[in-house]
């Protein structure tokens, strides 16, 4: 799919590096949870960083779906509504 649209790739690129950034702090927390020197402050940090995440990888969709609509591409309509679907369906 190439609209040839500098927006859409940055906002695109933005998601990926989000998501991956998610990925990333999942990792961390897993290995965080099995180690033996737990705090109890320290469980808010994960879930703030794991709720920014969320809400900075929702807003890359939303825009990204929002972009979309300015094009006559229905192919891009179709990735961004498969994407949508399987980012609630994983929520």
């Amino acid at each position: 799919m190439d609209t040839g649209d500098q927006l859409l790739a940055i906002i695109t690129i933005v998601g990926f590096l989000v998501g991956l950034a998610r990925i990333a702090i999942c990792l961390h927390y897993r290995r965080w949870r099995r180690s033996a020197l737990r705090i109890g402050d320290k469980w808010r940090r994960w879930e703030l960083a794991y709720m920014a995440g969320g809400w900075a990888f929702s807003a890359c969709l939303g825009t990204l779906a929002a972009r979309t609509l300015v094009f006559q591409n229905h192919m891009a309509d179709v990735v961004v509504m498969t994407l949508t679907m399987a980012y609630f369906t994983g929520i």
